[in-house]
């Protein structure tokens, strides 16, 4: 299997830059000062083209003299990326983005999403996955199914030890539009007020009445990692583009988008009333 090169890898590797420049330090004082780094390694795992052993990393983080909290997060996140997560026999069957969602989301603590046209992944049921990847999506039967296989599988993280708390802001278009046929949105809105109801899940419905804000710019899911300081990414969806950002501030200015988000959307009772609504409509 080809290495792959996944966000939490090129995180770990920026981290590894950012870290040595801000110390002056060139690659070649790295590889002069530690035995088990060469400048060509070096160059490696700073752009996310090898595997970095977990040993390895923590002698290069002491010999940067990066703190406790901050080497605590970037050891973990070199100890768990070669594990084998159960979406890896699908890489290659669904895009590359949703291979590094599905692994991201199985780590965070913490994941907000914005959705202007779809419930979300983790919130939709089968049929209604299905009717995405079939009618919109233009794939065979058997293909929809094994994309559909991936979207449910990343639902475990809604029931894991230890969930992620989810913020999820929903447009109205998305309970609007009868994916499927009236009898898989009403099961849909069915499954959408049950989640609602987890302890660790917050939904909220943006009016279609609402004021300019900046969910007009599109999808938005952030996902929040428990390491001081963050190592928080944002998957960003423009004009049927997705982006990952990673850059510690841009992360922190979509943290701040997605609050202004919420603060427009209705109150999670008040969605909660206008989902129950929507669904009962449904002829």
């Amino acid at each position: 299997m080809a290495f792959q090169r996944t966000v939490r890898r090129i995180q770990l590797g920026n981290e590894f830059r950012r870290i040595r420049e801000e110390r002056g330090l060139l690659p070649e004082d790295v590889a002069k000062a530690l035995p088990n780094w060469s400048v060509y390694k070096i160059s490696r795992a700073e752009n996310a083209k090898g595997a970095v052993k977990v040993e390895h990393a923590a002698e290069l983080l002491d010999f940067l003299g990066v703190d406790d909290g901050q080497r605590a997060g970037l050891l973990d996140i070199a100890k768990n990326a070669p594990k084998q997560g159960w979406w890896l026999p699908y890489t290659g069957v669904v895009d590359e983005q949703t291979v590094d969602l599905a692994s991201l989301e199985s780590e965070a603590s913490v994941i907000k999403t914005y959705q202007p046209f779809f419930i979300p992944g983790l919130f939709q049921t089968p049929d209604y996955a299905r009717a995405i990847f079939t009618e919109l999506g233009g794939f065979s039967d058997e293909e929809a199914q094994r994309r559909v296989d991936v979207r449910m599988a990343r639902q475990a993280v809604l029931t894991r030890p230890r969930p992620p708390e989810i913020w999820a802001v929903i447009h109205e278009a998305a309970l609007s539009v009868k994916g499927g046929g009236p009898d898989v949105m009403r099961a849909q809105m069915d499954r959408l007020i049950q989640v609602a109801r987890f302890p660790n899940v917050n939904i909220q419905i943006m009016p279609s009445g609402c004021a300019l804000n900046p969910a007009m710019n599109g999808a938005l899911t952030i996902l929040g990692f428990p390491y001081d300081p963050p190592l928080d990414v944002a998957l960003v969806v423009a004009q049927q583009t997705e982006v990952w950002i990673e850059e510690r501030r841009a992360v922190a200015e979509f943290h701040g988008t997605f609050q202004k988000i919420t603060a427009e959307a209705l109150p999670l009772d008040n969605s909660l009333a206008f989902i129950t609504e929507k669904r009962d409509k449904i002829k």
